[in-house]
């Protein structure tokens, strides 16, 4: 259950009632219909914090649904926006497309929606495009945590 939300342009995280107590451990991942929270960056006897996807911070080794394109989901301090970097100006993107988590990574699993592409344009080398997250982060209740 959710208990405590910190959207704000510092941080993006939530507190938890669940912590080592109940078998939490730092890195699970923090999940909600299929899409990705975030994971636990803090682990306390009867409460856990977890690191946002939105989160400055955090990184999420990603692809696009369609074309599996790769690149690196990271989050902005914004509730309604983050970023897909690193992805090649070779690479084809489609604004609408899902990106979702590619397991490339030490903590993320593969396959689970990190949100859509709002907008792309190649800047150099690489593209600069923006993600919608795939759910509202102020009416999340509950999450479900999972280690990879």
């Amino acid at each position: 259950h959710v208990l405590v939300r910190q959207l704000s342009p510092e941080q993006q995280s939530y507190i938890v009632d669940a912590g080592s107590n109940r078998g939490v451990t730092v890195d699970m991942v923090a999940v909600y219909k299929n899409c990705l929270l975030g994971r636990v960056a803090t682990v306390y006897p009867t409460y856990a914090k977890i690191q946002l996807i939105t989160d400055g911070g955090c990184k999420v080794a990603a692809l696009c649904g369609t074309t599996e394109a790769q690149g690196i989901h990271e989050g902005l301090n914004q509730i309604d926006e983050t970023t897909l970097n690193f992805v090649s100006h070779l690479e084809t993107i489609c604004v609408g497309d899902l990106i979702i988590s590619s397991g490339s990574g030490l903590v993320f699993p593969r396959g689970f929606m990190l949100g859509s592409i709002k907008e792309a344009h190649i800047d150099g080398l690489y593209y600069k495009i923006t993600v919608a997250p795939p759910l509202d982060m102020t009416s999340v209740e509950y999450v479900y945590l999972i280690k990879k």
